[in-house]
């Protein structure tokens, strides 16, 4: 009996963890929505982290904002110069 009342207890304590990370993840998804897009031109020497981290809000993750940049302009793992891209802008 005393097993069974522990693997319970562990149970719920994991669903309540779980749960917890779930709402803070979509409330830190929900804090940083962007409001507009601008058009960036990629210089020589730059990288997707280093744009997203330009246009980023301090705290923010910036592979979710790599992630975006690539949805909004359409292109790869690869840019060169003279590429232009759609940044989202944050509050």
């Amino acid at each position: 009996m005393y097993k069974f009342k522990n693997a319970i207890i562990c149970l719920l304590v994991m669903v309540l963890l779980i749960g917890t990370f779930i709402i803070i993840k979509q409330a830190d998804e929900q804090k940083y929505t962007y409001v507009e897009v601008v058009s960036h031109k990629v210089w020589y020497g730059e990288t997707l982290w280093s744009i997203a981290a330009a246009y980023s809000n301090e705290g923010q993750d910036i592979r979710r904002v790599i992630h975006i940049i690539r949805e909004l302009s359409g292109c790869t793992a690869q840019i060169r110069a003279g590429e232009m891209l759609t940044i989202p802008v944050y509050d």
